[in-house]
């Protein structure tokens, strides 16, 4: 009986779903997120205000091309960048806490077929290093590759972390794994 009230539980909370909405001009752009935790239902509500010069910079210099989202995250830039723009994504994203969130949020949108998801990280050398997640909350960010600090310079204090393989963007095009 157990199980069964919690594996409920969790569909319930699985099926929470926030409309962003962003007005870009005279045009609106809706999208769909997931929103399991107060950490995703955040980043869903803040989106257009959150970081204005990510979207500013999309918006501007998108056009055609492909979008990197380095460290995507629950993937909401990658998604307004493949609503808003007609070039592919690729998001980069090594927290398995981020993963199973950004693949919900790629296809409820039903962009599969133009954001790819890649999980390893990007490092200045193809290698295998650790992987300190910032914490295992889904969604949250500030996690680290080959190193055990944050962007500020300080330690990183979480006990999560596990190897990785990381990649060069260099070899990535090199391999035409990227094109």
């Amino acid at each position: 009986m157990k199980f069964i009230f919690r594996e409920h539980l969790i569909k319930k909370i699985d099926s929470d779903i926030y409309v962003v909405k962003h007005k870009k001009n005279s045009n609106e752009i809706k999208f769909k997120l997931h929103t399991l935790n107060k950490i995703c239902l955040i980043r869903s509500a803040t989106f257009s205000d959150k970081e204005p010069e990510t979207l500013n910079w999309i918006d501007e210099f998108g056009d055609d091309g492909v979008l990197f989202d380095i460290g995507a995250n629950i993937g909401i830039y990658s998604i307004y960048f493949a609503l808003s723009k007609n070039g592919n994504v690729f998001s980069f994203e090594p927290s398995v806490f981020n993963l199973r969130q950004l693949a919900k949020n790629i296809s409820i949108n039903n962009l599969e077929n133009r954001i790819s998801i890649i999980p390893n990280p990007l490092s200045n050398n193809t290698t295998i290093a650790n992987f300190i997640n910032g914490s295992d909350d889904e969604g949250e960010a500030l996690s680290a590759f080959g190193v055990d600090y944050g962007f500020d310079n300080k330690a990183i204090q979480s006990n999560i972390k596990y190897g990785l393989l990381g990649f060069t963007l260099d070899e990535l095009f090199q391999k035409k794994i990227l094109n």
